[in-house]
């Protein structure tokens, strides 16, 4: 694969390794591989979504009633909310975008390659790879909660909203370093507790890593079979049984991989109907922002199960389109793409304090909601862009080398470099 930057070949035992500017964009492609680009733009999309939907329940209370009829929304809000758009703001829906896209990147080098170093190697890598950032976040929660500069509560209070709404659920207990360190290396992988967590976002993260041990181990014990998909579905109806619909989106990813490289090859340069299958999955995931959630019987197992379906589709579409692949690696959407993880990881915590300590300020300086709002929303999120972009740096590409030499110590050989 070319490079984009400059290359200096360096003497001795260096002269196969490369000189460029450590932190760009091309030690990006040359660590992620260029065809992975368009997959994380899509992660970075999501992840922006979430924030959005957060910062939506923040400020609009009524946001929240996603379980009630939300008679207090204007009229247009609500139109936006059963259409496409409603995709914008519906993080939930996001998640699952981020779990399909889990089992495909995760699955992608072992369909290439079909070699046991591309499921052992991420498989022993995994769990360091979640955990350093996520103990990095928790930290930095629990830097803010004793440095007194959550504003969520004062915030809430301004706002008139109830305390069963969800800007006052958080931040709420005094936690010592030791309950912060233990939530930030075990519990939130194993014990998760919604009461008790620095940063709620990590609720994710037990399924992200039971999700990443499904994939590698059906890929290890029936990758190479001739009828694995026959077996994935299998394994995603058990899942469903079960009642952990979340798992179902690994899998589906893992299958969706799989078929992606048996026919790779065969794509023309611009097939329609990948365009159709994005624009249905984008029309059936925005009629999920007026669904309920809290469900009983079958509907609950059909609102449970539904997600997955959009899901696909849209990751399926872009994946099969050369060309919607190619809109996807821009600067900007690259960009996106490479800051998603420290974006979803300390959103919460950045919009909890400085988002509505700054709301707060207008408030007391007799600015309106709606403009003090407003101007909370554009001030957040552009210092969560700079931010996630600087933990980029000092701690997204260090936790990912740190992980990397982990599991090839754990399995003691080179393995792949480019699933995240």
């Amino acid at each position: 694969m070319p490079n984009s930057g400059s290359e200096v070949r360096l003497p001795g035992q260096f002269q196969s390794s490369t000189f460029r500017p450590r932190l760009n964009l091309s030690e990006l492609e040359q660590n992620r591989g260029r065809r992975l680009i368009y997959l994380e733009s899509i992660r970075g999309i999501a992840a922006l979504c979430v924030v959005f939907g957060h910062l939506a329940v923040t400020f609009i209370s009524a946001m929240n009633s996603i379980d009630l009829i939300r008679s207090k929304l204007p009229i247009l809000l609500r139109v936006l909310l059963a259409s496409p758009l409603s995709l914008l703001t519906n993080g939930r829906f996001a998640v699952r975008i981020f779990f399909v896209l889990s089992g495909f990147v995760l699955s992608l080098s072992y369909f290439h390659k079909k070699t046991g170093g591309a499921v052992s190697g991420p498989a022993a890598r995994r769990y360091p790879r979640l955990m350093l950032p996520a103990l990095a976040s928790v930290m930095f929660g629990w830097i803010l909660l004793k440095l007194g500069w959550y504003w969520n509560i004062d915030a809430a209070a301004l706002m008139q909203q109830r305390p069963d709404d969800w800007l006052f659920h958080w931040f709420l207990l005094d936690r010592t370093f030791t309950d912060a360190l233990r939530e930030g290396t075990y519990g939130t992988f194993f014990s998760f507790d919604w009461n008790r967590t620095l940063n709620s976002s990590l609720w994710t993260m037990p399924w992200e890593l039971g999700g990443s041990l499904i994939v590698f181990s059906l890929l290890a014990l029936f990758g190479s079979a001739q009828r694995r998909l026959i077996i994935c579905g299998l394994v995603a109806i058990g899942f469903y049984a079960i009642e952990w619909p979340l798992l179902v989106d690994f899998v589906a990813g893992l299958a969706l991989c799989d078929l992606f490289v048996r026919y790779e090859h065969r794509l023309r340069e611009k097939p329609i109907w990948p365009v159709i299958a994005l624009f249905a999955g984008l029309v059936l995931g925005g009629l999920l922002g007026e669904w309920p959630t809290k469900q009983k019987g079958f509907n609950g197992y059909f609102v449970n199960c539904w997600p997955a379906v959009p899901a696909v589709l849209i990751i399926g579409g872009i994946t099969f389109s050369p060309w919607l692949r190619r809109g996807l690696e821009g600067r900007v959407m690259a960009f996106l793409g490479k800051i998603s993880f420290p974006l979803y990881l300390f959103h919460l915590s950045i919009i909890c304090s400085a988002g509505c300590g700054l709301y707060v300020c207008l408030r007391h300086m007799a600015l309106s909601h709606g403009l003090s709002a407003i101007i909370s929303t554009v001030v957040c999120i552009s210092f969560l862009l700079l931010l996630s972009w600087l933990l980029y740096f000092i701690l997204e590409l260090p936790s990912l080398r740190v992980a990397r030499r982990i599991g090839r110590w754990v399995i003691h050989r080179e393995d792949d470099a480019h699933v995240r």
